[in-house]
This record gives C-alpha cells, structure tokens and sequence, in this order.
C-alpha cells in the first residue's frame, strides 16, 4: 500500500481532529465527495472523505475517536505516516447553482471540500451544519468564511435552531428556492432529508456511510438495495435514494449480516 506523510493535525472541538498528508497522487484526481482507505500503524484499513481537497499536493480527512483505529488517527502527529489508498468512488455534482449543504455531526466534512468546489463554479451556498450539540459542531468558521449564509442547529438547542437537520432543512425550504440540497451525516438524517426533499420537490445528493472493507466494490460489505456504496456510491441521486428500502432502516455489521439501525 503506498504511504503519505503526515505533516499537520488540527484539533476540531470535542474528540475530532483534522489530518493534512501529503498524496499527489490522490490530490490531483480527487473530487468533492470520494473517499480514501486509510491505514494507521496497528489499527486496521477504514474509509474516510476527504475533508479538504488541495492539488497537485495535499489532502485533509477529518476523523471523530470514535473507536480504536480512529483514536489512533486522532494522535498522529506530524511526520508519521499512513497507508493511503484510492481515491475511490461517485463524488458530488458540481455546477453552478443555488444550493443548501447539510451536514449532521463528522458528516459536515466532505461537505466543506463541496463548499470550495462550488463557490469555484459561481455557485451560492447556505450552509446548515447540526449536531447533538453545540460543542460537537464541525467546520463552523470555515464554511462561515465560504458559504453566502450559514445555519446552525442543535438537538438540545445550545445553539441555534433547536431541533433536527431535517427539521431546520424544511423550515429552510419553507422559506428559499434552491437548485438542490447536498446533504452527509447519519443514516437516519438523509432518510429524513430525502422526505423533506421529495415533499417540497427540490433535487438532492446525499453521501451516504456504509461499512466498507475493500473499497472496490468486490465484499458487498456495504450493500444497500442492490447498490454498492464504494462503487456506486458514496454519492447517491435522489431519484436513487427514494427507491431504497433500508434507508435509515437496515444496516450491515462487519460480518456483512443485516440489522435494524439503531
């Protein structure tokens, strides 16, 4: 597997840091949306997207600890290095165009290197961000510095709306008339958006998580109603994600069994 250096890690609020490598070869053909396979020193191979797209050099992905290989990359410091691999996978559409990005919780991450992407394109972005609460919000200042208009909301409201992604994304559609709404974070969350979506007739893409082993699409670890998200995915259509049964429903565990998402 080739490696990448490490060369900074930026602390982003409670348990989630940022990590900048260095990988040409991933940097020049990376677009908003793929993801990587990324290998720390004894933890194991996991998928992450990429947070901040920088050719003909870097790359950044954002981790939350969330588990042990995860803490591992939390803790890497400069100069260390990583197995690297990919990119891998469908991106974002990127055109210019009026649009919501909604991002839930480690879920706002592929949604900032978006953000740089279309605001390149001529586009206008109102960026909402959500989280459980306000101390694991994710990239406010900087898709404050780059969205047209940002939106903040809180389940337990410590800080702006108070109340669910989807809640604050229909208040928002209630209101503004957008070309399409880009949305990553948890599984149950896109589900809703895409209801939101369907009833106010607006067009979406969402990235969706899976459990991916091989990133190539060859273990179906990551199936969902017959797509596999490293190949077909991450980034899903909305006429795609309305016709998928276990959205929000149905997962797989590591041994590639379904089970109801908790």
């Amino acid at each position: 597997m080739p490696a990448a250096k490490v060369l900074k890690v930026e602390g982003e609020g409670v348990g989630a840091a940022t990590i900048t490598l260095e990988a040409p070869s991933i940097a020049v053909r990376a677009r908003p949306g793929q993801f990587v396979m990324v290998w720390p020193q004894g933890g194991e191979e996991v998928p992450m997207s990429l947070s901040s797209i920088r050719p003909p050099r870097f790359i950044s992905i954002t981790v939350r600890a969330v588990g042990d290989t995860t803490r591992l990359l939390t803790c890497l410091r400069p100069g260390d290095v990583v197995g690297l691999r990919g990119p891998y996978g469908r991106g974002f559409t990127v055109a210019k165009l009026k649009a919501i990005l909604v991002g839930g919780g480690i879920g706002v991450a592929p949604l900032a290197s978006l953000a740089e992407e279309l605001r390149r394109a001529g586009g206008w972005i109102h960026a909402l961000i959500a989280a459980p609460t306000s101390s694991q919000l994710l990239f406010k200042e900087r898709l404050g510095l780059m969205a047209d208009e940002l939106s903040v909301a809180t389940d337990d409201g410590s800080e702006g709306f108070k109340g669910l992604a989807h809640e604050a994304l229909d208040a928002l559609l209630s209101t503004e008339r957008v070309d399409k709404v880009y949305v990553c974070g948890p599984e149950l969350m896109i589900a809703r958006c895409v209801e939101v979506a369907c009833r106010r007739g607006v067009d979406l893409e969402a990235s969706l998580e899976r459990y991916i082993k091989c990133g190539v699409g060859l273990c179906g670890s990551c199936a969902i109603d017959g797509f596999r998200v490293c190949r077909d995915g991450p980034v899903f259509k909305l006429a795609e994600l309305a016709k998928m049964r276990e959205l929000g429903l149905m997962e797989r565990d590591a041994s590639g069994r379904r089970r109801r998402i908790a």
